[in-house]
């Protein structure tokens, strides 16, 4: 198994069955095994029951089924649940187009020793569109808090898009602590810390507002990365 797609999903029911359409449409083409990992956390809508029907008619799309925890309970669920050499992160929203994982598949196959690359909506190349403005400036002020506390270096640890090589990233997933939306920051310091070879690429990115994907409990975002400093500093992490 060569790919597996990791897409979280909380009430998606308006969204799921197209987005999942898309990516299956995508692979399909491709000459690597693949899987499709659906974490359903805990949804009060029918997302479960949509996925489940799709799945028994594709033998590539696999449904894990979790209490609500938080979106950071469900990568990590279907990180750990992976079966093959890279697991790509994907928003249900799709909103980076799945196309565009062609550019992070490029990226590996010219520098083999990349652990992690992640989505960049911040880079002078990214092209962001229609984002509310209210979003837009929590997300910068989101990115200047974390700046000062744990990550110096990364200008957009949010975005729902990354890449994971599962032998070297496995590890920090195994000890992710975090279950709500700054789950990215956590994963980023630690493989920090294991000096893992990191990469960010600019995407183009449009704000969908029938996810669920939201940012508006923007406030607890802020204590996990007080959390995760608490954790740090008390030594709640094996850096080895």
């Amino acid at each position: 198994m060569f790919l597996s797609i990791i897409i979280p999903a909380y009430n998606e029911s308006s969204i799921i069955e197209n987005s999942l359409k898309k990516i299956q449409d995508f692979l399909s083409k491709k000459d690597f095994k693949y899987e499709i990992i659906i974490i359903n956390d805990g949804s009060t809508d029918n997302t479960l029951e949509i996925v489940n029907l799709l799945a028994s008619k594709n033998i590539n799309l696999k449904i894990i089924d979790i209490t609500h925890k938080g979106k950071g309970a469900a990568v990590k669920k279907g990180i750990l649940s992976s079966n093959a050499k890279w697991s790509f992160l994907c928003d249900a929203d799709l909103s980076m187009s799945i196309d565009q994982l062609d550019m992070f598949l490029s990226e590996i196959q010219q520098d083999p020793s990349i652990d992690i690359i992640i989505a960049n909506r911040s880079h002078s190349q990214s092209n962001v569109y229609m984002e509310p403005q209210t979003r837009h400036y929590l997300g910068i002020l989101f990115n200047i808090f974390v700046r000062l506390l744990l990550l110096k270096n990364f200008n957009d640890t949010q975005c729902g898009f990354k890449l994971f090589k599962n032998f070297t990233t496995s590890k920090i997933f195994s000890q992710q602590k975090i279950n709500g939306f700054s789950f990215d920051v956590e994963v980023l310091f630690l493989s920090r810390k294991l000096n893992q070879n990191i990469k960010e690429i600019p995407i183009e990115w449009y704000y969908n507002p029938s996810s669920s994907v939201k940012f508006s409990n923007g406030s607890k975002a802020f204590l996990e990365i007080i959390l995760i400093l608490i954790y740090r500093i008390f030594r709640k992490y094996k850096f080895h």
